[in-house]
């Protein structure tokens, strides 16, 4: 005898469960948290549009001089390029008139120096950038990436094989490379990791690229190319590493990004209605007179061509900061405003809860970089005679409590 093969037809009540009864109200419960799960596996972060008015209004960091220094032993302070602080609180500067490293303790005391411009072991042709990652000292250069222990001395240099200078770095061999990248269709920009053991890079994401200034001159039978990036008037990709992820903008557009280390992105958000700040040509004229080729000044000729060639109005940042709380510092840019800083501060989840705006005393301008590193701010400056000017000031942030308190709850 042949058996019926077919299907039956199975039904489900979904208010029994294992022959038990299951009650109405946590039924519910389950179905929320299906559909939530749902959502989260299978969507994309949307992005936070804000407009431009903090929820929160504006931030006074009440600014308190601390010290200033106005030399590192015998060597006057004149271009500060670059400045990072370690754990400890030690000040360490590139600077570029004396092409040294000085660092300077956290009560404004000048321990020692280091540093030389050559092309030798631990020499540097073309430095302008560098990072604190552990106790390394690493110093991106014209070919090659120059290590040094923090009291100074002189580990290694390591070749990658082609020109290249690292916007973050993620540990010692791992670093954040922006790189132009054309194909038939497109010029664009690739936000990368590169890894110096492997010398393999990984994508994280693409963005479209802008052309950098460009300035040509013939003498003597040679022609000389110069391209050059600057962040406060060419538009450019801004990164940011913290705690093993990535935020980045290209800042001609106010929008900032986050992803993790697989090109995964976590955050996205933006800021509606910012109008652009004008570029006086002073500021152009000092902007390119700043930089250092070859140890001198950019050619006359050069020169020229490049301020031409500058846009009239600045990108919207210069910097992105992630500070011990999580809060989102973007450092923004105006290249008229010699006397402070403004700074747009978002929560961890990108929205924009305060506008904050940094004054230096009278009679002082700003005429390096500015940094903030825990309850503290470091600037280099330069006094009504033209004389440079280190300075340190505890500064009051906004905490949990402060911005919780605006009726959002923590983080919001």
């Amino acid at each position: 005898m042949k058996e019926n093969n077919r299907l039956e037809r199975i039904t489900f009540d979904p208010k029994i469960f294992n022959g038990k009864p299951i009650k109405e109200d946590f039924m519910r419960t389950i179905m929320i948290c299906l559909l939530i799960l749902a959502f989260s596996v299978f969507s994309l972060p949307a992005e936070i549009k804000n407009e431009n008015k903090p929820s929160l209004g504006q931030w006074d960091f009440k600014l308190e001089k601390m010290w200033e220094l106005d030399s590192a032993g015998d060597y006057p302070l004149v271009q500060v390029q670059s400045i990072n602080v370690d754990n400890k609180g030690n000040l360490f500067l590139l600077e570029g008139k004396h092409f040294k490293f000085f660092v300077i303790s956290p009560e404004g005391k000048y321990l020692y120096s280091f540093g030389n411009r050559g092309e030798g072991p631990g020499e540097y042709k073309f430095a302008f950038n560098f990072f604190l990652v552990n106790d390394a000292v690493i110093v991106p250069d014209q070919g090659k990436i120059n290590y040094f222990k923090t009291n100074g001395e002189y580990v290694k240099s390591v070749n990658p094989g082609i020109m290249m200078f690292p916007r973050e770095f993620i540990d010692e061999n791992r670093f954040i490379l922006v790189q132009d990248r054309e194909d038939e269709k497109k010029t664009y920009e690739k936000v990368e990791i590169y890894d110096l053991n492997t010398n393999k890079r990984f994508t994280l994401a693409e963005v479209t690229a802008e052309k950098a200034l460009t300035a040509s001159s013939s003498s003597g039978g040679s022609q000389m190319v110069l391209r050059i990036k600057i962040g406060d008037t060419t538009p450019m990709v801004i990164a940011a590493v913290h705690n093993n992820v990535l935020y980045y903008g290209k800042n001609d557009n106010y929008l900032i990004k986050k992803t993790d280390f697989n090109g995964n992105e976590l955050l996205s958000f933006s800021l509606q209605g910012k109008e652009r700040k004008k570029i006086p040509l002073e500021f152009k004229k000092k902007r390119i007179d700043q930089i250092s080729l070859n140890g001198g000044k950019i050619p006359t000729e050069l020169a020229e061509q490049m301020i031409n060639g500058m846009p009239d109005y600045s990108t919207y940042f210069s910097n992105i900061g992630i500070e011990e709380n999580g809060l989102i510092y973007v450092y923004l840019n105006d290249a008229a405003n010699e006397t402070g800083q403004e700074i747009d501060i978002f929560s961890p989840q990108g929205k924009y809860l305060y506008h904050a705006e940094i004054s230096l005393p009278e009679g002082l301008k700003r005429s390096g970089p500015i940094e903030i590193k825990g309850s503290y701010l470091y600037v280099f400056a330069e006094d009504e005679e033209g004389e440079g000017k280190l300075l340190k000031f505890k500064i009051t942030k906004p905490t949990r409590q402060s911005f919780a308190s605006g009726g959002s709850g923590p983080f919001c």
